[in-house]
């Protein structure tokens, strides 16, 4: 089973790179990211370039969501809509394998996403500015060492909120053929779930709480705060996981009693 559902993933990726709407995403946070000095000034040898990593990373993660949202929702619904779910599963791949690939490649490209914003803000805060270390009144707080140690950690457990953001698109491009029904179906769901999760008291369970999370600790140590990832990389794992479980299962559900002849 492992080795279809990576042969089916190869041949995702394969197709994803051929298709040039999936470099608009990159492209419009690399665009993002360049403009963002225009508003977080950067000169001069005091600059923080922590601290300009961190304000890209903020401005670009709703819109990062947005465009994952987005291109997740359509790897299902659009084959549904094209028929050319029905070539793909003429080959000895079962549904929730077929499944399983999509989902691989909905996480690549939160994985491009990023990474771009990644690579592009740390570029221009090493040209522009001073990362060499965190100090407060000649002591140094955190060396760069620390600081890139802390941005990896945040990047690994963003990832994990990000990839249930998939399995929650994709459970949705289930639901139906019309591409752009399942784009705005999820991002206006989510919308309306996290303007009412805290009157509703639901946040503590939600993934989407946790996006920002693990940015805000980076955040903190480039201000020289002390701010810790547990309990809330407790949390954060807990509910994401678990969410991404529930929305694989049923997207797996809803897929097997789908009729692709329809």
């Amino acid at each position: 089973m492992i080795s279809r559902i990576w042969s089916a993933y190869a041949v995702e990726i394969a197709k994803a790179i051929r298709q040039r709407h999936v470099y608009l995403g990159p492209a419009l946070v690399l665009f993002v990211v360049v403009c963002a000095p225009l508003q977080y000034s950067l000169g001069g040898e005091h600059s923080n370039g922590f601290g300009f990593v961190a304000y890209a990373t903020s401005i670009v993660n709703v819109l990062g969501l947005i465009l994952i949202l987005s291109y997740s929702a359509s790897l299902v619904s659009s084959e549904l809509s094209s028929g050319a779910i029905r070539n793909v599963m003429v080959r000895p791949l079962y549904r929730h394998e077929f499944l399983a690939a999509k989902l691989l490649l909905g996480m690549s490209y939160a994985l491009l996403i990023t990474l771009t914003t990644g690579a592009a803000s740390w570029a221009i805060a090493k040209g522009f500015g001073d990362v060499t270390a965190v100090s407060y009144g000649g002591e140094v707080i955190y060396t760069a060492y620390d600081m890139v140690r802390s941005y990896c950690l945040a990047v690994a457990l963003a990832l994990v909120p990000l990839s249930a953001g998939v399995a929650y698109a994709i459970t949705v491009s289930c639901l139906t053929r019309s591409t752009a029904a399942a784009v705005t179906g999820s991002i206006g769901i989510w919308l309306v779930v996290d303007i009412v999760k805290h009157r509703l008291h639901i946040s503590a369970f939600l993934f989407s709480s946790y996006l920002e999370s693990p940015w805000q600790v980076f955040k903190d140590r480039c201000d020289g705060l002390d701010s810790a990832w547990f309990p809330m990389a407790t949390h954060a794992m807990l509910a994401s996981v678990g969410a991404l479980l529930v929305f694989c299962a049923a997207a797996v559900a809803i897929f097997r009693r789908k009729d692709l002849h329809g």
